[in-house]
């Protein structure tokens, strides 16, 4: 005599049952969770993340940083000035080697000395040899303005 209907499955066959729910269970799928420890961008959780190239390209800092510079320059009896937004080639470069003398540091080329310079000092601002070939770029400006300040 056969039995009719469904066979019932060889318990060797049959997937085990799924773990009760529990707080660790959700974190293992949790994608973001997962995917903040990977990523550049802040998590959902509300932390932000501040670098200084964000301050360097805000106008506000700029035109307090630019202000500090032009203090320390009168103050030192320099006839240099820098002005707002984008000063010339010639300002920048004569503000770079005034304040490369200022900290007694032989100097013969500025492109050459000034990346030298900066990782003597443990600045974090990285400058490249364009920055300095054109240093009143809206693009290297800011950095340049880093570093000065």
């Amino acid at each position: 005599m056969k039995a009719t209907g469904r066979r019932r499955p060889k318990d060797s066959i049959r997937p085990p049952p799924p773990p009760p729910p529990s707080v660790d269970h959700h974190r293992q799928f949790s994608r973001d969770s997962d995917a903040s420890f990977a990523s550049s961008h802040p998590s959902s959780l509300g932390i932000n993340r501040f670098s200084p190239g964000d301050a360097l390209t805000d106008r506000s800092y700029q035109l307090s940083a630019i202000r500090t510079i032009n203090s320390f320059l009168a103050s030192h009896s320099s006839p240099l000035s820098l002005n707002h937004p984008l000063p010339c080639v010639k300002d920048v470069t004569e503000t770079l080697k005034f304040l490369i003398t200022q900290l007694d540091f032989p100097s013969t080329k500025l492109e050459d000395d000034l990346p030298i310079l900066l990782k003597h000092l443990n600045c974090p601002i990285k400058l490249n040899k364009y920055a300095l070939k054109a240093p009143g770029t809206p693009h290297a400006w800011p950095s340049l303005l880093g570093v000065m300040h």
